[in-house]
């Protein structure tokens, strides 16, 4: 059973804990690698496996117990791909007879929606994610919190504050104030404020960067953070999400630096450095600024009236 915590303050998005702790091996474990929310970065992976195998492993990964299978125990990963990757890449070239993994473990009840909330939030703290990943991961938290019925709604949001002003009405015309000591739930920017601890400024920031991706792909929703759906949410990361993966495809990466590649470079060093500067004007965090621009224009200027005298 998965144990609730009743001390005051719950933990996590439902409230829910793991059961356990222990080492896995690592063929009880079933990935789902292809519906992930991010894809192996294979240098990073290489990286991990070495820190481990000198280290050893530092932060537990997230499983969930599946039935089990002709009493065997069964596992399905939450969270920590690269770290169950890296040690299976220390067990496939055979520096490690016997792999397990560290693990955190939640109980077969557990929901579903919930290992993905889990695995948004750990990839969030972690350092390596650029501005942009990391809003595509804030929208599709929002999806999750609206699922979960744990933000309240436009339409509630507008009830609620129709009734503050018949209460503030009432207060007036009477004179007696009334304390409403109903809890009320949080609106979506302040839950994602409070639960990835990001600044509103940020929050908003992000949100608009994955709709206005969402669009060039097709995204034709609702925009305002609040007033959009679940579906509307995923939509717009998955939009968001396809958009981010043309681009880092565009980029010319030529395996060898011979004089062929070289002189393709400096052909496409237009366009490269065009597609470069545009995806920096989208940088939600740190965005290339029109004064930048004009002063890297004003510097290439001076460039070429040296070079051409």
């Amino acid at each position: 059973m998965i144990h609730i915590n009743t001390s005051g303050r719950e933990f996590g998005i439902t409230g829910l804990k793991p059961t356990d702790i222990k080492d896995v091996q690592l063929h009880f474990i079933e990935t789902d690698e292809e519906h992930r929310l991010r894809k192996l970065n294979h240098e990073k992976v290489k990286m991990l496996a070495k820190s481990i195998l000198e280290h050893g492993q530092k932060q537990p990964i997230g499983l969930k117990r599946l039935p089990d299978v002709d009493f065997n125990a069964r596992f399905k990963l939450v969270f920590g791909l690269h770290r169950y990757a890296a040690i299976k890449m220390l067990q496939d070239t055979g520096e490690v007879l016997t792999p397990s993994v560290h693990a955190i473990i939640y109980g077969e009840d557990y929901p579903d929606i919930c290992c993905q909330a889990d695995e948004i939030v750990e990839n969030l703290h972690r350092n390596d994610l650029t501005p942009t990943e990391a809003a595509i991961h804030a929208e599709k938290y929002a999806g999750i919190l609206k699922k979960l019925k744990r933000v309240r709604s436009a339409n509630e949001k507008r009830s609620e504050t129709s009734k503050l002003n018949h209460s503030k009405k009432r207060e007036t015309d009477s004179g007696v104030h009334v304390n409403d000591t109903r809890q009320k739930l949080p609106s979506t920017k302040e839950a994602l404020t409070n639960d990835l601890g990001m600044s509103e400024s940020t929050t908003w920031r992000h949100h608009t960067h994955v709709v206005n991706l969402a669009k060039t792909e097709g995204y034709t929703g609702h925009t305002e953070i609040e007033s959009m759906s679940p579906d509307e949410h995923d939509a717009a990361a998955s939009l968001a999400q396809k958009a981010l993966d043309k681009k880092s495809t565009s980029i010319i990466q030529p395996s060898k630096k011979t004089e062929s590649a070289i002189r393709l470079d400096v052909v496409g060093l237009p366009k490269v450095l065009t597609d470069w500067c545009r995806r920096r004007l989208e940088d939600p965090d740190k965005p290339l600024t029109l004064e930048v621009l004009k002063a890297t224009y004003d510097a290439l200027g001076a460039l070429i009236s040296e070079i051409g005298q």
